[in-house]
This record gives C-alpha cells, structure tokens and sequence, in this order.
C-alpha cells in the first residue's frame, strides 16, 4: 500500500452581528460547525481550489492517462481528500486533506483555507455594499445567510510521515494475531495428541487382553 501524507490548516471563524441578526439570538449555534463544513466542502469554496491549481489538467495527468477531468471530477476527487475537524471549546477548525505526496498535501489544504477565507469576504462585501444602498430595515432578509469573519491562524506543512498505512499499529496488530495463531495451533496439537493417546487405548487393552487368554486357557 503506498503511503498517504495529512497536512492540515487551521482556521478561525467568529460571527459577525449583523442588522438582520434577531436581537435574542442566542450566541450558541448548534448548526455552526455543520454549517461551516458545509460551506468549505460546497462547489462554491471548491472550485475556487480547482482553478487556482490547474487540478483539471494535473489530476487529468495522474488519473485519467493525461484526459483533462471535468469540475464535477475533480472536485469530487477534492471532497473526498477532505477530513474536517472542529477544535473542542474554540471556534478554531482543522482544514486537512489527504494525498500521496506531501507537497500537494499542504498546498491543497491552504489553497482551500484561502478559497474559505475568500469566499466569507465576499459576502462581506457584498453585505456592506448593500448596506449603503438599502435601509436597515430592508437588510432584515429571512434566510439571508449568516456573515462569518474567517482567518488563517496556522497554515499547512509538509508531513514528514505518513498516517496511511499506520506501520506501528500494522506491526502491533500482526504481533498479536501471530501470538493468537501460536496458541491455536499449540492448542491444536496438544488435542490432537490426546484424541490419538485415546484412541489407542483401546487398542493396547483389547491386545493385552488377547495375550492373556490363551495363558487362562492353559490352566
């Protein structure tokens, strides 16, 4: 199995009080993490990585014998290379992916922190130019979507090592699996010796006892 290199970026998302915020909103949002990892797997964060890296003619090299792939293709291979992960207690979230080469690893993970972050500043801009034209009234839109300030706080590396395949937790597993495998056979054998001493038990007394009936005969 060949080896798979993790690089991850570290990103923190605050929200931005808003006029269209209800008053009594509560600052807890069950739905935020949900929603973040939604936003950054969406065609709208992705395809930002897929252009800015060329991935339809690199990928296209790699996997489809030098066919450039579609945008569907390719952001679908990107999606599934994603591994997201919230930072307990904190707003902070690790933006990981997973890929044969360690370079490409972190330069993934980046560019789609980059593309994240990007895409909340849009919508920021685009708030405050509506806010200039619009009153605050008119700015209290049902199902607008909330405003989220994102930076990067720590950018992706280089992995040194591998996380797939895992060759300490292979070795440990083999380890126990040969020892499981000793035991079994040694409990095989020592059976097998004892169904053999049984069967030939009978066998020794029937031969002692033919030996001895021509002997009571003669008496």
């Amino acid at each position: 199995m060949q080896d798979s290199f993790k690089a991850t970026a570290r990103v923190k998302v605050d929200r931005l009080v808003t006029v269209s915020s209800p008053p009594l909103e509560p600052i807890y949002d069950p739905y935020f993490v949900q929603t973040e990892f939604e936003v950054i797997q969406s065609p709208l964060v992705l395809n930002r990585v897929v252009e800015s890296l060329a991935l339809n003619t690199r990928w296209g090299q790699r996997y489809a014998d030098g066919e450039k792939l579609t945008a569907a293709k390719t952001r679908e291979i990107l999606r599934q290379r994603l591994l997201l992960n919230p930072v307990r207690n904190t707003s902070l979230i690790d933006i990981g992916v997973i890929d044969k080469l360690p370079g490409e690893a972190a330069e993934l993970a980046n560019a789609v922190a980059v593309s994240y972050v990007e895409f909340r500043q849009q919508q920021m801009r685009a708030y405050l130019e509506a806010a200039k034209t619009r009153s605050a009234t008119d700015l209290v839109v049902a199902g607008e979507p909330r405003l989220r300030q994102v930076q990067i706080i720590e950018r992706a590396q280089p992995p040194t090592r591998p996380v797939r395949p895992n060759r300490m937790l292979n070795l440990f597993i083999g380890a126990i699996l040969a020892v499981v495998l000793g035991i079994g056979v040694f409990a095989a054998t020592l059976l097998w010796l004892f169904l053999r001493s049984c069967q030939r038990e009978p066998a020794r007394t029937e031969t002692a006892q033919n030996q001895s009936r021509p002997a009571i005969e003669n008496i």
